[in-house]
């Protein structure tokens, strides 16, 4: 899934949760004046929110599935990552060098963070996370 149609699915889902509000906000006002029967207001809920809640849950599972494919895509390079890091702390020999190398890691997230919507791809960033790794 492209970033415009990840964003044009949250979109919607947000409309969804609006529309649901307004049509309980006029539903009970038109039950507050007598307008409807309990019947009716019944259905408001049992027509329209129950499966507009449904739809909303389903973008919701397309989202959860489109944001984690990337995630489980890459598990074999982020364990490799990782274990880099675990090693190059592990073998930090004393204090003063352990927190140099994760001052390092600190500084590469925030400039990742910093650099608003020119963020590297994923192996650019693994790539960055090994170089201070190597480095140390």
């Amino acid at each position: 899934m492209k970033n415009l149609e990840f964003a044009n699915l949250l979109i919607a889902r947000k409309i969804i949760f609006k529309i649901i509000d307004l049509a309980q906000e006029k539903s009970q006002e038109f039950l507050s004046k007598d307008n409807i029967t309990i019947a009716d207001f019944d259905k408001i809920f049992e027509e329209i929110e129950i499966p507009l809640c449904v739809i909303a849950d389903d973008m919701a599972i397309v989202i959860h599935q489109e944001l984690l494919n990337p995630v489980t895509d890459c598990q074999n390079e982020i364990e490799s990552v990782c274990k880099q890091i675990q090693e190059s702390l592990k073998n930090s020999q004393n204090f003063e060098r352990l927190i140099v190398i994760l001052k390092e890691l600190v500084n590469y997230f925030h400039n990742i963070i910093n650099s608003k919507n020119a963020y590297p791809e994923t192996s650019k960033i693994f790539d960055g996370i090994e170089s201070i790794c190597n480095h140390y």
